[in-house]
């Protein structure tokens, strides 16, 4: 009953978010596009995988998808907002990574753990990624830190994903270690979402409007 609370919450504080973000749309700037179709993709593939957390085939297939649709919307975002020098880079990145996704994919045993291993590799070139959005905004930003919504975006995903790194391997070796491990670090994975939402709700209200 605990955790079903805890993650009603969670996704209801999601759902604000996405309802926001949807609604901004129209209105924010063209280059803010992914960050936006982010948050609402979370708030989805958060709420099928709560819908169908019984059914293990169709829960992995869904963290999948939300790993490598989420990947590639923060890397759309990152090159919108000119971290890579060109095309190439940017392309490259998703090129090894989808590779690194599908390898896993082809190897992995069924009986596994629904956490894949792939993520805990995506959370990490996530985190780099948004240290450099974050490093290069630092330097050119002329308003203040938590009225930018590209500093604020990169706070949450670094913050985010860095435990999500440490969780992912703590719950990965945690699998042999009985269910109360896993609903611990399931607990703390939902608590840090709930912290990182702020932050993206935040950068949502930042959102500089379109322009005419």
């Amino acid at each position: 009953m605990t955790l079903f609370i805890i993650h009603t919450l969670f996704l209801l504080a999601l759902l604000v978010t996405a309802v926001l973000a949807y609604s901004r749309i129209k209105n924010a700037q063209r280059d803010y596009l992914p960050m936006l179709l982010f948050l609402i993709s979370t708030f989805l593939f958060e709420t099928l995988q709560f819908i169908f957390a019984s059914d293990r085939p169709t829960l992995k297939v869904l963290i999948h998808l939300q790993i490598v649709i989420g990947f590639l919307l923060i890397c759309w975002q990152a090159q919108k907002w000119k971290i890579f020098n060109n095309l190439k880079g940017y392309k490259l990145l998703i090129a090894i990574m989808l590779g690194v996704w599908l390898v896993e994919l082809i190897f992995q045993k069924q009986e596994e753990n629904n956490i894949p291993w792939f993520s805990v590799v995506y959370s990490f070139t996530i985190v780099l990624v948004a240290i450099e959005l974050l490093k290069r905004q630092l330097t050119i930003v002329n308003q203040r830190l938590f009225q930018n919504s590209i500093v604020l975006f990169s706070i949450g995903l670094i913050f985010y994903y860095t435990f999500v790194v440490l969780m992912d391997l703590f719950m990965l070796i945690g699998q042999y270690s009985g269910q109360e491990v896993l609903r611990v670090g399931y607990i703390i994975t939902i608590a840090l979402g709930l912290v990182t939402n702020f932050l993206y709700l935040r950068a949502v209200l930042c959102l500089p409007k379109l322009t005419n």
